[in-house]
């Protein structure tokens, strides 16, 4: 897994899976799942975008994890997991 430590006032991690043309990544069938510590997460906006933001006071680490697949295609699943210092 890689290491980031994430800034105090927080910030938005994108995945840009590699595999899909820009054009497949707005198409419907593209999911992204983001966990935080093994928690699905719910996000806003864009669907490759998660914005981070520890909470006033806080410290730690936590593992970030993004599951990206085309519900079309049988088996194109990718998943990448991240720890994030706060």
């Amino acid at each position: 897994k890689d290491n980031y430590t994430l800034n105090k006032e927080g910030e938005t991690l994108v995945a840009i899976p590699y595999f899909l043309s820009s054009k497949d990544l707005l198409s419907k069938n593209i999911l992204f799942k983001w966990f935080i510590g093994g928690e699905q997460a719910k996000t806003t906006g864009t669907k490759n975008e998660i914005l981070l933001k520890p909470s006033d006071g806080a410290s730690g680490l936590s593992t970030i994890k993004v599951i990206v697949s085309n519900s079309k295609t049988f088996l194109e699943e990718t998943e990448k997991e991240l720890n994030v210092n706060y």
